[in-house]
């Protein structure tokens, strides 16, 4: 699927294994530059690094079925915050997801998303990511009708309330907080740079972003439990 449909990312949102519970096979190889063989396709894992929120890995896929004997780069991005039983904060999930989106990829397909059984965690983030771009186009969000599109599709999308309210959160956090993450290369110059800038003092970023911190309060939305599944 991943070569056929031109996945250039994939998201993960559980772990391998949770408590005694078996929750996705891995499909990578375990270390960096090491190779793995599925059916046709040869994996090489050419660079994992760990952040604090989650693990980055490039992986390298060929297809020896194709003629044209190229290579494909799938970036994988394994979210290692979401409790089992649980929701990850909105704050740690808005991260994540700007991490993901702001990844440059070459190919054009669609991304993919999965945990265990690809209906809660995966529906979270699903609709997250298709509201927030839709709402930057239209300037309309609509979680409720969306939800029930999703499920249509695919029974049970978004399991929890919980889950549901986080959706509310993350978009809040998305659409009121702008990205203020900096690249540590040219973080020394962005400091120089508000340092020597004329404006007044309560002008400066530096003000500005503490102010906006104060604002955005953000408490969790109470929001009725209409699902009776069993959390993922």
């Amino acid at each position: 699927m991943i070569w056929q449909e031109d996945v250039g990312k994939i998201v993960m949102v559980t772990q391998l294994k949770e408590g005694r519970r078996n929750k996705c096979v891995q499909y990578w190889p375990d270390v960096v530059n090491e190779q793995m063989v599925v059916d046709n396709y040869r994996l090489t894992m050419t660079k994992e690094k760990e952040h604090t929120l989650y693990v980055y890995r490039l992986i390298t896929i060929f297809n020896h079925n194709d003629t044209n004997r190229t290579e494909r780069k799938v970036h994988q991005f394994h979210f290692t915050q979401w409790p089992d039983h649980g929701v990850p904060d909105s704050i740690k999930l808005v991260h994540f997801y700007r991490n993901v989106k702001s990844e440059h990829c070459d190919q054009n397909g669609p991304m993919v998303v999965h945990c265990s059984a690809g209906i809660g965690r995966t529906g979270t983030f699903i609709a997250i990511d298709a509201l927030y771009e839709n709402g930057k186009k239209t300037k309309y969000v609509n979680i409720m009708e969306y939800v029930k599109m999703m499920r249509k599709d695919r029974m049970n999308m978004i399991q929890t309330h919980e889950q549901y309210a986080t959706v509310f959160e993350a978009l809040l956090e998305l659409f009121t907080v702008p990205n203020t993450s900096i690249q540590k290369s040219a973080f020394c110059k962005y400091v120089s740079d508000q340092e020597c800038m004329t404006l007044p003092k309560n002008r400066k970023m530096f003000k500005l972003e503490f102010q906006m911190s104060l604002r955005q309060n953000l408490k969790p939305l109470k929001v009725e439990d209409t699902t009776k599944h069993k959390k993922e």
